[in-house]
């Protein structure tokens, strides 16, 4: 399992200066990863890996959390 935390779109709040080069936000329940030309539905994305559940969408700390877990490979 992964677990991942992350300010919503802190490239955008850090001007894309430093390590701050995607933006993580939530958009019609799944969680998307984004830059200015680029973006990805991270539950369409990684569907083939595991499953992705968001934990916490809380945008008044900015705060995302969601975890991917591993489906087993079938035989």
């Amino acid at each position: 399992m992964l677990h991942v935390s992350v300010l919503i779109n802190e490239a955008v709040n850090a001007n894309y200066s430093g390590l701050h080069k995607w933006n993580f936000e939530v958009e019609n329940n799944k969680v998307r990863l984004w830059q200015p030309g680029k973006e990805y539905n991270l539950h369409s994305w990684l569907g083939d890996f595991g499953n992705l559940q968001i934990i916490k969408n809380d945008e008044a700390s900015r705060r995302l959390t969601f975890e991917l877990s591993r489906i087993a490979p079938t035989k």
